[in-house]
């Protein structure tokens, strides 16, 4: 999949969302949500 990567609001909602739906420990998600805008892109797509 070669979209281009949204805009950083959508990209961060996206995101949430995304990490929501995973069975993660806090101290992972924290990590997680300090990722680079490419990475969090990167993540979502391979979803």
């Amino acid at each position: 999949m070669n979209q281009l990567r949204p805009d950083d609001r959508t990209l961060e909602d996206l995101f949430q969302k995304t990490i929501a739906t995973m069975d993660l420990p806090p101290d992972k998600m924290k990590m997680l949500r300090d990722f680079p805008a490419e990475k969090k892109w990167d993540i979502i797509r391979d979803r």
